[in-house]
């Protein structure tokens, strides 16, 4: 455990590779254990929902001292470039 460091789980729940499920289960055991997690919903960019830009965003945001709040505003509004 590190207190300071914060775990995104990030999901498109369309996405037939990286089942949402499969996301909430990893979730709720991370929250289980103590974790400061968050499960952030999202549709990932092109057919593919990649979500690759999206998980970057949110490490350079959190490096940017932004709270868990700010940053799923931010994938809300899909201020993702890339």
């Amino acid at each position: 455990m590190n207190p300071p460091h914060r775990l995104f789980v990030i999901g498109d729940e369309k996405d037939k590779s990286a089942l949402f499920l499969n996301l909430e289960d990893y979730y709720q055991a991370a929250k289980a254990l103590g974790h400061d997690v968050a499960l952030f919903r999202t549709e990932g960019l092109g057919n593919n929902h990649v979500l690759d830009a999206t998980g970057q965003h949110a490490v350079a945001w959190a490096l940017k001292g932004l709270s868990t709040e700010e940053i799923e505003v931010k994938i809300a509004s899909k201020e993702i470039v890339g």
